[in-house]
């Protein structure tokens, strides 16, 4: 699982989600949180923390820790979670 998980991060499977909370499809978005916990669990575990290899998992933890106490904080507005649609700036993509 940390294999995998560490694979589809250095692909941009978390930038695509993140990316994904902007959707006007409140499917999309479910799926989009769905899998940023996954990855938040995946890095979180006994397993990746004790991957020497893996030297930005602390970092990828850090900001989907954030993504997710900020969708938390969204939920709490609005308990039925309804109206929860995440603040997402669109930001353009910028090629190096």
């Amino acid at each position: 699982l940390v294999l995998m998980t560490k694979r589809l991060i250095e692909k941009g499977a978390h930038a695509f989600c993140l990316a994904s909370l902007a959707s006007s499809c409140g499917k999309v978005r479910r799926l989009a949180i769905s899998i940023l916990g996954l990855l938040l669990h995946a890095c979180n575990s006994e397993e990746a923390r004790a991957m020497p290899s893996w030297r930005e998992r602390p970092q990828i933890a850090l900001l989907l820790n954030a993504i997710q106490r900020a969708l938390l904080l969204e939920k709490a507005k609005d308990p039925t979670g309804v109206n929860v649609r995440p603040q997402v700036p669109v930001l353009p993509t910028l090629v190096s």
